[in-house]
């Protein structure tokens, strides 16, 4: 396509010209952002939440992918935005990119590229000091992973929960067990399929830190996320 026009970034793309309907219908002083999500095999993402950030004002523009790994977005010219994916609930920054105020510019191509984790840690979910009770400050994590599940309805995954090493084992893993289907439960009171996921308790058995300090005992005190099916 003799006007497309390469940015320094690999993944950004210009096109000049008319090159759908939807870039027909845009003012003028604004621009077609047309943007494919896709993994570092380059196979597509659905499901996937982009947002692009001015950097000035602050705004925020936020669209999920679709079957074909693409979202699409109308932004002003001139303006520099921030480009960022969530990943399981977490604000990932991508890269940055400087709009042109020109004229004849009506799409601009985006390539998202990024690999997914495959585990993680649901932050400041957190329990009441030897039971199963979450507190109320855990429920925006476990929110936010019951969206990602809705957008990816494919997508199966593990809860796991792990202690430190206070206390007898077996009463750990009983423990964690217990606490791995509080989270469960809760998700599928959200409204995610009970299918979709399971629940397994590891009680001190995985360590990610030294037990021997406080700070090492909260953090091998998690729970996690593990995705089993994509």
């Amino acid at each position: 396509m003799k006007n497309k026009i390469p940015l320094l970034l690999l993944s950004v793309l210009f096109f000049w010209g008319l090159n759908n309907l939807a870039s027909a219908q845009v003012d003028n002083d604004k621009v077609l952002i047309n943007t494919t999500v896709v993994d570092f095999k380059q196979k597509v993402r659905p499901g996937e939440t982009v947002m692009f950030v001015n950097t000035v004002t602050g705004e925020v523009f936020s669209k999920i992918s679709d079957k074909e790994g693409k979202c699409f977005f109308v932004l002003i010219k001139g303006k520099e935005y921030l480009i960022k994916y969530k990943n399981f609930g977490k604000d990932v920054d991508y890269q940055k990119v400087q709009i042109p105020d020109v004229a004849r510019l009506k799409e601009l191509k985006v390539l998202v590229k990024f690999q997914p984790a495959t585990a993680y840690t649901l932050d400041n979910v957190l329990f009441e000091t030897g039971k199963a009770n979450l507190k109320n400050s855990s429920y925006k994590a476990i929110d936010e992973l019951a969206d990602a599940m809705k957008a990816k309805n494919t997508m199966e995954i593990e809860i796991a929960g792990h202690t430190d090493n206070i206390g007898d084992k077996a009463a750990n893993l009983k423990l964690s067990q217990e606490r791995a289907e509080a989270v469960r439960h809760y998700l599928i009171k959200k409204g995610i399929d009970a299918h979709r996921i399971t629940a397994k308790g590891y009680g001190d058995t995985k360590p990610v830190a030294d037990n021997s300090t406080n700070a090492g005992k909260q953090q091998n005190r998690r729970t996690e996320v593990k995705i089993t099916k994509e």
